[in-house]
């Protein structure tokens, strides 16, 4: 199925992302006041790698050349980058605040 608007490609991978950000946020909110992380933040981490398969699975299409050249403009190609790229940055920044909160408490120790 071709999208034909760079919402049809955005909409879900994009919205199980914005949950799994929003979740993540208050367990490390939470966390950061408390001074020990509550274990449901790992949904949140969950959710975005759900969106970041998703996202690659839509991303991995636009390696096709006729798909790609089905795509109806440079808007819904872009949406195929946005889709990968934001869950990848949300769970990359998740790792790198992780490793801080832990340095800084020594939770590994």
């Amino acid at each position: 199925m071709v999208p034909q608007s760079a919402s049809d490609v955005l909409l879900l991978p994009l919205t199980i992302l914005f949950f799994g950000v929003v979740v993540y946020a208050l367990a490390y909110g939470k966390g950061i006041s408390a001074r020990t992380m509550p274990r449901f933040r790992w949904i949140g981490v969950g959710l975005m790698t759900l969106a970041l398969f998703l996202g690659f699975q839509t991303f991995w299409g636009t390696m096709d050349p006729v798909y790609r050249a089905s795509l109806p403009g440079k808007r819904v190609i872009y949406s195929h980058y946005l889709v990968f790229g934001a869950p990848l940055f949300c769970v990359l920044t998740v790792g790198v605040l992780e490793f801080i909160y832990r340095r800084k408490t020594k939770e590994w120790e």
